[in-house]
Parts: C-alpha cells; sequence; structure tokens
C-alpha cells in the first residue's frame, strides 16, 4: 500500500469553470445567494503558506485501516487591499471516487468507486429549514463547521483538513480539492454574496499492490490415496 500526496498548484482568481460552475447551480443558489469572481485588481498579494503537507495509514485495531493526508494552510494577508476579518471564509471543492457524506451526525458513507463531486460542508449545511443556535449554517463555507484557526489579534487564518477514507484493499483512492478564499463584503445588507478569490489546488491517492503468489499449492502438490501430500516432479 502506497499513499502519495499531488503537487500543490496555484488556482485562478474567482476559480476555476467547474468550481464555479459547481457554486451557480448549487443549493445556495437556488435560494438567493450569489457568487462573483474578484476583479483582478483585487488578486490577493499575500500568501498561502503550507506548513503541513504529509499522507498517512492507519492500520490499527479496532479502527477501520484508513488512508488520507494532512494539509495545514495558512493565509497571510499582504498589506493592503487583501480581505481580512470575520467575514473571510475558505470554500473547498472536492472530487473523489469514494463518496463520503458527512453529517453532525456521523459519516454516510458509499461504497467505493462511487464518484463525488461537491463542496465540502456539512450535510446541515445544505439544508435551508436546518437551524444551529450557535451560528448561521446555511452557507458553502468550509470554516462553517470545518477546522479553521483564527488567532486573536493576528489577520492570518489557519486552515487544516484531514480526508481519510477506509476500504483500502483492493480500492485504490483518488481525492483532490481547489481551495479558494471568499468573502461576504456586505455582511449587513448583502450576507449572501460571496466574492471569490485566489486558491490552490491539493489531494492525495493511494495504490494497493496485491501481494506476490509465487507458487500456487494446487499447481506444486499432490495427494496419493491414503492422504500424503508429496511435491509434484515435473
Amino acid at each position: 500500500m502506497t499513499v502519495s500526496t499531488t503537487s500543490v498548484s496555484a488556482l485562478p482568481l474567482g476559480g476555476t469553470n467547474d468550481f464555479f460552475n459547481l457554486l451557480t447551480s448549487s443549493v445556495w443558489a437556488q435560494n438567493g445567494w450569489t457568487f462573483n469572481k474578484a476583479q483582478p485588481v483585487e488578486s490577493l498579494t499575500g500568501r498561502f503558506d503550507i506548513g503541513v503537507y504529509a499522507p498517512f495509514i492507519f492500520l490499527t485495531n479496532p479502527n477501520p485501516e484508513t488512508v488520507g493526508a494532512e494539509i495545514q494552510v495558512l493565509y497571510n494577508p499582504g498589506a493592503g487591499l487583501d480581505p481580512v476579518g470575520s467575514n473571510v471564509h475558505f470554500i473547498q471543492r472536492v472530487v473523489n471516487n469514494h463518496a463520503y457524506t458527512i453529517t453532525l451526525q456521523g459519516v454516510i458513507k458509499q461504497p467505493p468507486g462511487t464518484p463525488d463531486d461537491k463542496i465540502d460542508t456539512l450535510l446541515e449545511q445544505t439544508q435551508p429549514g436546518f437551524i444551529d443556535p450557535q451560528k448561521p449554517t446555511f452557507n458553502p463555507f468550509y470554516d462553517t463547521y470545518g477546522r479553521v484557526i483564527r488567532p486573536p489579534a493576528d489577520q492570518r487564518i489557519l486552515f487544516v483538513d484531514t480526508p481519510s477514507r477506509d476500504d483500502i484493499y483492493y480500492n485504490n483512492k483518488n481525492w483532490s480539492a481547489e481551495l479558494y478564499l471568499a468573502e461576504v463584503k456586505d455582511p449587513i445588507n448583502n450576507p449572501t454574496q460571496v466574492t471569490i478569490y485566489n486558491g490552490i489546488s491539493w489531494g492525495w491517492k493511494s495504490i494497493f499492490t496485491p501481494p506476490k503468489i509465487t507458487k500456487k499449492f494446487s499447481d506444486s502438490y499432490t495427494a496419493d490415496s491414503r492422504g500424503n501430500w508429496s511435491e509434484k516432479v515435473r
């Protein structure tokens, strides 16, 4: 079993066409949300610093054997017009060949080989009628429930993700993501209008190699009428 991460690449301002089409046809867009690509003059001058980016394999019982990767991305805004503050978010598109649906109650797993292409949120974030008394939830933002750290008195934002999959034997995994910075510029008057900035792509894959069988038992040995086994003479 081998697990490896893919190369991190810069993504265009405003997102790829596939990402943007996914957003503009989403349940949020169908319920009044609008998504805009940032203008060229708004291209980020800061950095996405990758602090941790590593594959992993967990083979310990009693937990299911899993493969995956961890990434930690620090958004370090540049001086000037780069967006900062509590209205800055992450939106992530995930494409993979073993669909998981994450809910507040747990994970709904589809069979290996089930394709998935979605905005990375909890299921509850796609339900207009769901109410969490602690926060607004009907939105496409990863950081509503995903792990994002906003240090006090610091404009930087740390994004953390550790996707994994089980059923690892005889089922190769391909998992990729597009991660973008997003902003609600006018949360008072237009709380459902989102601007998409630059982003990065990342991901991981696993390959299972079955053990090689050098000699078949049935081809190498034979039994006599008394049940005694002996090696065949070729």
